[in-house]
Formats: C-alpha cells, sequence, structure tokens
C-alpha cells in the first residue's frame, strides 16, 4: 500500500494532466447557453415593450432572433432608439444601451447611400414597411452592409407607436 507522500503525488499528477487539457465541449456549451439566454432576454424585452403599447401586429421573434439570426432595432415616432436586441454589439461595436437615445444616424457616415437613406426616410414618413441594404459603420469605424427590413408598428387604435427594424449584416 502506498504512502500518504505518493497519494499526495499522484493527486498532483493527475491534477496537472487535467489542467493542461481544455474543456472544449463545456466552452460550447457555456457559450451557446449564453447566447440563448441573451435571445430570451431580447424576446422577453420585445414582449414586454409590445404589451405595454398595445401593438397590434406580432412577429416571430424566436425565429427572427433565433433562426434568421437578426437585429432587432425599434425606434418611436420620432426615430430614437428605444430597444436594441443583444446582437447589436456583433453587428456594431455598440452595447445595447450606448445607442439608447439615439438615432440609427448614428450608424451612417460619409460614404452611405443619399438613396438608401431618401428610400428609408420616405417609407418612415408614409408609414410603410421597406427593404434596403445601407452602409453602415461600426463603433470602431469600419464600414459593412447592412441588411435592413423596417416596418411600422400600429397599437390596436391604429395608431404609429414605433418603427421596428430587421437587420444583419451582408
Amino acid at each position: 500500500m502506498p504512502d500518504l507522500s505518493e497519494l499526495v503525488l499522484l493527486g498532483q499528477k493527475q491534477e496537472k494532466k487535467y489542467k493542461t487539457m481544455p474543456l472544449l465541449t463545456w466552452d460550447c456549451y457555456m457559450l451557446h447557453f449564453e447566447h440563448m439566454r441573451k435571445i430570451g432576454q431580447d424576446i422577453d424585452g420585445l414582449q414586454k415593450l409590445s404589451a405595454q403599447h398595445q401593438w397590434q401586429c406580432h412577429w416571430p421573434l424566436e425565429d427572427i432572433l433565433r433562426q434568421e439570426g437578426k437585429t432587432v432595432v425599434v425606434t418611436d415616432t420620432l426615430q430614437h432608439i428605444v430597444y436594441a436586441s443583444s446582437g447589436i454589439y456583433a453587428m456594431t461595436g455598440y452595447f445595447p444601451h450606448e445607442i439608447m437615445g439615439q438615432s440609427p444616424r448614428i450608424l451612417q457616415g460619409k460614404d452611405t447611400s443619399t438613396q438608401s437613406r431618401r428610400l428609408i426616410r420616405e417609407a418612415i414618413e408614409t408609414q410603410q414597411p421597406f427593404e434596403a441594404v445601407i452602409l453602415n459603420y461600426r463603433k470602431n469605424g469600419t464600414p459593412y452592409q447592412c441588411q435592413i427590413e423596417g416596418h411600422p408598428v400600429f397599437n390596436k387604435r391604429s395608431e404609429l407607436t414605433h418603427f421596428m427594424a430587421f437587420e444583419q449584416e451582408v
């Protein structure tokens, strides 16, 4: 039977062996779990906003966020951002709280097409849905192409309350 010093030595050897081996499956699981948790929070936040303002339309938010991987941005009628899903950070480098109260124009820059801007502005003014691809800029200044599907949002009294955009980098 080994003495106590040999058991400690064996335990140390085994401990070193396990410290050098990464737990890749656990890392992958935790990344996926954190992503799903954030999407769940986004869905809850959007459902609360919908209930608070009695939105008439309901989108399949779970599918849009989970399966399609889109980012959701909600603005009020004055075009101030009132909600941005957690995916905004991966796309723009801005955390949701950093762009709250800002106009989506914060993401536009010198090479953003005036034609795309005009198309979006006219759709908003006429309260019509739109689809556009626009050159936006990340927080660090690098450009990216953003596909936007925008919708006016009405309450149960058919009053315009918000605009909702489903966005993704292309």
